[in-house]
Parts: structure tokens; sequence; C-alpha cells
């Protein structure tokens, strides 16, 4: 009944507006630069960018999708392109303490920097670069894809503790790590080394998944972290990861853990389906915390027969199609990937 009813309002639902303008953005030429044949980059307010707020990657995989949708070889062209383009925002100098790690964006003196226009490099836009380039290199199978996607990945094992956990969010270019971070970080971190053990057959990136996860199960059980404390984007990237996880280290614990990482990002909905942040949480993005539940809702729905999963997914979609209503182009690419992408899986 519930399930029935679940199914008829997602194929009666007009998600398919939002994802179609969504699709036109992440391919109209004002947003792009090419430098050179082979590469696309998006641009910003006279910024070259490709990290946090951006995470092209992400943008490279959505317009992979849809090529298999509809059969586009542009969008597919497109999506190579812009995985090559995100392969310059790399460290690459092998002195460096970060090495593999990405930059987020590059100013008009050809100089790399942060968000903030700073000189910081983060673990959460190395993670989601380093899975999409591993998503892509499936399809596409360079060699410039697969190197980045390791390399990253090597990046992040040793910017995590023993225990599998992040030593900070962001780093600073000459080494040290920026004081404060949520360990809740670890779940964009989860699913690059899945991707990368996918990639490389080394147990060393999945062991090291197993390990965050186990960490962080045994901290919500001492009581000594909670996943109230976690931001949304953070809790629904944990739910993806772990379930990630469990796909190759098939373990009840993992999933229970979570579903009830999900029932804490229930309890944040909203009576119009959206989901909100941490009060003291700035979003990356205007639709950073509605897009990333339904992501996590969509997970959660392939390993739960729970009608609430489609339907959270189905209304967070549906809010943040409203909130974007007439203001595509101002959108930042991250909200646009997500947009264009997620409905793919209700739909």
């Amino acid at each position: 009944g519930d399930r029935q009813q679940t199914l008829s309002d997602v194929e009666a639902s007009d998600l398919f507006g939002p994802m179609r303008l969504a699709v036109a953005q992440l391919t109209d030429p004002n947003r792009l630069e090419k430098p050179s044949m082979d590469r696309l980059h998006y641009k910003e307010y006279g910024r070259i960018i490709a990290g946090e707020g951006t995470d092209a990657a992400r943008a490279a995989v959505a317009l992979l999708g849809h090529y298999y949708l509809t059969g586009d070889d542009a969008l597919r062209r497109q999506a190579r392109l812009l995985a090559h383009g995100l392969c310059d925002f790399q460290v690459a100098e092998v002195e460096s303490p970060h090495w593999g790690a990405f930059w987020d964006a590059m100013a008009t003196d050809r100089r790399f920097e942060d968000t903030s226009s700073g000189q910081t490099v983060g673990v959460v836009p190395a993670a989601r670069a380093s899975y999409g380039l591993h998503v892509l290199n499936a399809h596409f199978d360079t060699e410039l894809m697969v190197r980045g996607g390791q390399a990253a990945a090597q990046w992040l094992l040793l910017k995590t503790d023993i225990n599998g956990l992040p030593l900070a969010e962001r780093f600073h270019v000459g080494g040290p790590r920026i004081p404060g971070g949520s360990p809740w970080a670890a779940g964009d971190t989860m699913t690059a080394l899945v991707e990368t053990f996918r990639s490389a057959k080394n147990e060393t990136y999945l062991k090291a998944a197993v390990r965050s996860i186990g960490a962080l199960r045994s901290r919500v059980n001492d009581g000594s972290l909670r996943p109230e404390t976690a931001p949304t984007e953070y809790l629904a990237a944990c739910i993806e990861g772990v379930l990630l996880v469990s796909r190759e280290y098939e373990n009840n614990d993992m999933l229970a853990f979570a579903k009830q990482l999900g029932a804490t990002l229930r309890a944040r909905r909203q009576p119009d389906g959206w989901v909100t942040e941490l009060p003291d949480r700035i979003s990356p993005t205007p639709l950073t915390s509605g897009l990333a539940a339904a992501r996590a809702a969509l997970a959660l729905m392939r390993i739960d027969n729970d009608p609430v999963w489609p339907l959270m997914a189905l209304r967070a979609l549906r809010a943040a199609g409203k909130r974007a209503e007439g203001d595509y182009e101002n959108l930042p690419v991250a909200d646009l990937s997500a947009l264009a992408s997620l409905p793919i899986g209700l739909l």
C-alpha cells in the first residue's frame, strides 16, 4: 500500500523540469572555459573553480549519467574534458606535504587557492575528486584519471589518524593542519577509499574505510560523539559511505549504523520536505543540506524497504526544485550537479 503509493507519487512528480534546467546550466558555455583542446573548467566571478562548492568531478559524473540516459555524445565528451580539467587542480609538486590533494580554485593570475582566497587544501574536496575520477575512469579508462584518483586517495590515507578518521578538514599548503574540523568528514573519505580499492584492488584502502566506520560507531556508542552534532551534508555522506563499504564488506552492524544515522537525518526534516542544517554550520551552497539528505535517502532506499526513504528523497528534491525556481543561472555547480543526477535515482 504505502510502497505502491510512493511509486505513484514519484511517477507523477515534476522532477524532470529541474533536472533538465540543471543539465542546461552545467553545459552552458557561459559557465565554461576551455584552456586547451582536451580540457574544460568551470568559471565563476573571474576565477576558475573545481573544489568546494563546485565539486567538478560530481558534475562530470552527472553529465556522464545523462549520456547513459539520452545517448547524447556531447554530454560524454564534456564529462571527459571536465575530468581532464579537474586534474589541473591537483597538487603535483612531489616535495609538497600535500601531493595528491586538490585546490578549490585558480585566480586570474594563475595562482591556486581555496574558496576564501587562502592557501589551504581540504579533505572533502580531495575525497570527492578521487571518487569521481575513479567512477569516470571506469567508463573512459584513461591513465590520467586513475592516477589522479589514486594520488588523492593516498593523500587521504596520510591525513587520517590510526583509527581512520581525518586529522583535520583542512591543511595549510605548508603542511600544518587547520585546528577544528569534524570527524564526520570521514564520510566522504570512505567513498573515495572504497572506489580506490575497487580500482587498484588494494585492500589497504578498504581496511582504512572499515576502520573509520568502526571508530565512528565506537564513539557514537560510548557517547563521545553524537550524530545530532554532525553537519547535515557530512551525516548524509557518512550514510552513503557506510553503505558503499558494506557492499564490499557485508556486515549487519554497518547497515544498522547507516539506519541509525538516517534516523537522525529524518529528525531534521521540515514540513515542506526540506532538511535543515545545524544552526552554527554555514552551508557551502544554498541547497546543500536538502540535496545531501536526498542523496542519503536514495542510498538507504536500496537496502531498506521502508517507504519513508523514497518519500524523503522525493520531498527533498521537490523542495530543492521550488527553492531553485527562476534562479538556476545563479546556482553553484555543486547544486546543479545534484539536481541533475539525484532525480534519476527516483525516476
